[in-house]
């Protein structure tokens, strides 16, 4: 589900947690894979400091994957923009 994100706290623990606001207009919502995007960054940053290079480089894969797809969405969005 979209939903616009409106504070991340930091518990003691390192925890994250996020709250939303699901009453945010649509137009002004983050599309679902933007929304993945932030939480494998999230993610990646865990991983980081777990110190495990195998898994860290599974998510940097993930990452460069997700920022293909973000950059395809993009060319589609400005071509439908040019019409």
């Amino acid at each position: 589900m979209q939903a616009k994100k409106v504070a991340s706290l930091r518990s003691e623990a390192s925890e994250a947690i996020t709250l939303l606001d699901l009453t945010a207009e649509p137009e002004n919502r983050p599309q679902p894979l933007e929304h993945v995007v932030d939480q494998c960054l999230s993610m990646r940053d865990h991983i980081a400091e777990l110190e495990k290079p195998f898994l860290l480089r599974l998510t940097d894969m993930l990452l460069l994957e997700l920022g293909r797809e973000l950059a395809a969405l993009k060319q589609i969005e400005d071509r439908k923009g040019m019409c």
